[in-house]
């Protein structure tokens, strides 16, 4: 069953599940993950976290000036030992050289800029450049996540990237510390989609046909990607696995939900990729109109455009 993701008959992978983590837990766990990857393996990295801004006046290396996410805002235990003085890294390891080279390391912190200094505990791109050895399905779930598009693949491994969309309509955003949107498409598309349309009563009957209405819009998803000729040859590699072909279609029925959703508008309230999806699968009239269906049947085809996406309207929408 490729649309609802029957995964009986398949091995469970081994997962870590990282609630607010240190970058030495992150680094830790990954590289262990990374480790047990079998010889066809591929390591899927999810991360959903707040965004962070370095404020750099001047923003030129990709993997670490443009910021990352914040996982937490404590310290390594190494660094900030409940016994160790609240001193920084570099003032520790000061006190243990010459008198001479103390001053020179104090002198040269007091003088460094405030704004050229990142925050060594938050995660870069560049802090992922190492498990592009090995074939990466990132998933990155945040406000800052176009902080980690076009990652360079250093390795020539196929390496895939879903980034969630940086910006949520005003109406929203008082649900924002309930969860997030973009997660909720990734791993419920019924509940996301009757979130976005402000339903929060459905009977059993409708429950029952509108999961059966989105099932047959990602097995429609699905099958595009099967048959598509602009697919990145990167896409095919990850398609075989149906756990991470199932995240694949509803980020596509994510995008197109929220690209025919009169609240939307504008690029930034739309998740995007790396590599770049073609509009054969982001703009597919066909599933357009399986949407606008869905939004008919529970009565709320006045939040959605008037009909499928054009050409013209693409052309439009983009200028």
């Amino acid at each position: 069953n490729v649309y609802d993701g029957d995964f009986q008959n398949r091995p469970n992978p081994h997962k870590y599940l990282l609630y607010k983590p240190t970058f030495s837990q992150i680094y830790a766990f990954t590289a262990s993950a990374f480790k047990e990857l079998s010889q066809h393996g591929t390591l899927l990295l999810y991360i959903s976290a707040d965004g962070y801004d370095t404020h750099l006046k001047s923003k030129v290396e990709q993997s670490y000036d443009f910021g990352g996410v914040k996982t937490n805002n404590r310290r390594d235990d190494t660094i900030d030992s409940p016994n160790s003085p609240s001193t920084s890294a570099t003032n520790t390891l000061a006190k243990k050289s010459s008198p001479s080279n103390t001053n020179t390391s104090s002198t040269a912190i007091t003088s460094a800029p405030t704004g050229s200094i990142k925050d060594a505990h938050n995660i870069f791109p560049g802090d992922l450049y190492p498990f592009l050895r090995k074939p990466l399905f990132l998933i990155i779930d945040s406000n800052n996540s176009i902080t980690f598009q076009n990652m360079p693949n250093l390795f020539g491994q196929p390496f895939v990237s879903l980034l969630s969309p940086v910006k949520l309509p005003a109406v929203f955003h008082d649900y924002q510390n309930k969860g997030s949107l973009f997660t909720l498409f990734l791993t419920s598309p019924m509940f996301a989609f009757c979130f976005v349309c402000h339903l929060n009563d459905l009977t059993n009957e409708q429950w029952v046909l509108c999961q059966e209405h989105i099932n047959k819009i990602i097995f429609e998803i699905t099958k595009i990607f099967l048959k598509s000729k602009l697919v990145d040859s990167t896409i095919y590699h990850f398609i075989g696995d149906e756990f991470l072909r199932l995240f694949l279609a509803r980020f596509v029925f994510c995008y197109a939900v929220l690209r025919l959703h009169r609240a939307f508008k504008g690029s930034g309230f739309y998740p995007s990729s790396q590599p770049q999806l073609s509009n054969d699968l982001l703009e597919n009239v066909q599933v357009h109109k399986m949407i606008l269906e869905l939004s008919a049947l529970l009565n709320v085809r006045q939040l959605f455009l008037e009909g499928p996406l054009t050409t013209a309207d693409l052309i439009s929408s983009n200028q």
